[in-house]
């Protein structure tokens, strides 16, 4: 994804008339979104003629989106939608000439409202596939049964938009800004793109300025990584939709000249800290065993060591130990709705064989060089069990795929791992030669707070340890 950010302008009867829709589309419009819910294709036909003459004397393209209604109703004052047709993935009459009229006109986006699952999304597809549609889909979050399947909707999907205004009556108002924020960052780390929609500026429909308040909203919204920001009511019936544009346009560029300015966000890292089978010094790995009262404790101080550190994205391995840790570690920071990944590629390295024994016992019997050798080479066979170098393998690619887009992004990011998955981490992020492996240690206590390059490489580290863990 490339980082300008698109405005979005519904058009409408203030927009539509040839006029004031130049000004609309030089005043730096990307995209035209077509509401499906209102007007016939007659009036379509008419505004897309419109649409072609104001791109020409403006000397800039415009993409066009068809916003299919789906299982909408209108009511007296607003819409709803109806939630027993919403169950049935298929596309209504109505949804289907609406898209086999994208399709003809060569539209750039398809936006599907009320999406509940990927079964939704796949739907829309199959048909535009049978009309040869190339169109990409964008599936818009407006209900809380698609934030709880937003990782398959967001693979399904070529796009999504935040759809504030529906959202916004099946979960708490509170929340939006958190159910936002999650969206954006989620479809970020699955490189695809996020739009802000609904209300960001709806005082423009009455006014020639927009509130600081709204403002703040768009700012906010690029800051967070978004793609796009459109605008409804502003554009399709407020008094001022070229002035709307104008000045969604200024607060757009100023934020991504901030964005541009700005360094990559931090990346932190931290190991869990004592789990039962640490104390007992037995060899873990893969196996899940929960921490200690005592690890708890100490993964409180870890995330005291953080309180000057804001966190907008946390990730860690599929393992107990290091779930509990960061749990604690947030707590202990006081972010309650910081969106969290868990993934095997940041799991333990499989001790395979030596898993749950005694690691001293094992060192009187091997001897002190071959156990060095075990636990700290690159690439020194266990029986049944992983290298560091497998573990580099699944950790490393991870990382960049998924956590580097992040922060690249602006975002703080903190990782909590295992000894092994971090030394991984470690090998790429300072760039040590694999030779020099056995002398990386990620210690228990300690957090690691990364200033990285566009590739995920060091560019400076401090090492932050709680007193009691140097003194100890």
């Amino acid at each position: 994804m490339d980082s300008k950010t698109r405005i979005v302008a519904t058009i409408g009867p203030a927009s539509e008339i040839p006029e004031v829709l130049q000004k609309v589309v030089a005043a730096g419009a990307d995209i035209i979104r077509f509401n499906f819910a209102w007007a016939d294709f007659e009036t379509r036909l008419v505004q897309l003629a419109n649409i072609q003459k104001a791109c020409e004397l403006a000397g800039r393209p415009v993409e066009i989106m068809a916003d299919l209604p789906r299982s909408r109703v209108q009511e007296a004052e607003g819409h709803t939608y109806d939630k027993a047709a919403a169950e049935n993935a298929a596309l209504t009459e109505n949804d289907k000439e609406i898209l086999r009229f994208s399709v003809d006109k060569k539209f750039e986006y398809v936006a599907l409202s009320f999406v509940g699952s990927e079964a939704d999304i796949h739907a829309a597809r199959e048909y535009l596939d049978s009309l040869h549609g190339t169109q990409k889909i964008i599936a818009k979050i407006e209900r809380k049964v698609a934030l709880d399947k937003l990782e398959s909707i967001i693979a399904a999907a070529d796009m999504v938009m935040v759809a504030r205004g529906d959202l916004g009556d099946e979960i708490p108002l509170e929340e939006i800004p958190f159910a936002q924020h999650d969206i954006i960052v989620r479809a970020a780390a699955a490189g695809k793109p996020a739009i802000v929609a609904t209300q960001m500026m709806l005082s423009m429909t009455e006014h020639a300025e927009p509130t600081r308040a709204e403002v703040s909203d768009v700012t906010t919204a690029v800051l967070s990584g978004a793609w796009g920001v459109m605008l409804s009511e502003e554009s399709a019936s407020g008094k001022y939709p070229a002035e709307a544009v104008a000045m969604m346009r200024r607060i757009v560029g100023d934020a991504q000249r901030h964005l541009a300015a700005g360094e990559m966000g931090k990346l932190i890292i931290a190991r869990h800290h004592e789990s039962e089978w640490n104390k007992e010094g037995r060899w873990t790995g893969t196996r899940d065993v929960h921490l200690t009262p005592y690890g708890f404790k100490k993964s409180e101080e870890m995330g005291q060591l953080l309180h000057d550190v804001r966190i907008d994205h946390a990730f860690a391995s599929m393992q107990v130990r290091s779930i509990e840790t960061l749990a604690s570690m947030l707590m202990a920071m006081e972010f309650y709705h910081v969106p969290t990944e868990h993934s095997a590629a940041l799991n333990e390295r499989d001790y395979g064989d030596y898993t749950g024994k005694n690691k001293w016992e094992v060192e009187k019997l091997i001897g002190q060089e071959a156990f060095d050798h075990i636990r700290r080479d690159w690439e020194c066979p266990v029986q049944g069990g992983e290298t560091l170098k497998m573990v580099y393998e699944r950790a490393v690619p991870y990382f960049t795929e998924k956590i580097l887009p992040l922060l690249a992004a602006g975002q703080n990011i903190l990782i909590v791992s295992h000894g092994n998955a971090l030394r991984a981490l470690m090998l790429y992020i300072e760039q040590i030669p694999k030779e020099d492996a056995p002398k990386v240690e990620m210690l228990f206590g300690a957090v690691v707070l990364y200033t990285l390059d566009a590739q995920g490489h060091s560019l400076g580290k401090e090492v932050r340890t709680a007193p009691s863990e140097v003194n100890a």
